[in-house]
């Protein structure tokens, strides 16, 4: 099975909207997040305008549930909510309407070099020239 789905229209709009050196900022829901940096930066540049995804992830190929399960919410006599893990590659805007990419949902438990390599190919395919993190560390 595919570590990774494209969706098409989302890489024709990258390629219209994109120039060249392309940023991707990452930052990844698991390991360390210090004074929630990371998220902080997440949710602001997930909310600066309508994200388009490129790239889907297999998250049940790399999140192992046994040490990480997803919150789910029972109310009364049922589940009413369940936050379901993601990990996707979307095309954002900044305030000056530049695209740029942003990697972000739950960092993978196993399958790393797999996960790597997936990276890898969407640096390439997309023509990224710098890729920056956002996380804190104590």
């Amino acid at each position: 099975m595919a570590l990774m789905t494209w969706d098409t229209d989302g890489v024709e709009q990258w390629a219209s909207a994109s120039g060249s050196d392309a940023v991707l900022l990452q930052s990844l829901r698991g390991f360390v997040d210090a004074g929630k940096v990371g998220k902080l930066v997440r949710d602001h540049v997930l909310s600066l305008a309508e994200p388009v995804r490129l790239v889907t992830f297999d998250v049940d190929e790399l999140i192992d549930y046994r040490s990480r399960r997803p919150e789910m919410t029972f109310s009364i006599n049922e589940w009413t909510a369940y936050d379901e893990p993601y990990l996707a590659i979307d095309m954002v805007r900044d305030v000056e309407d530049r695209a740029f990419l942003m990697l972000h949902g739950s960092e993978p438990d196993i399958r790393w070099e797999a996960y790597i390599s997936s990276v890898r190919e969407v640096v390439k395919r997309l023509g990224v020239g710098l890729t920056v993190g956002a996380h804190g560390i104590p």
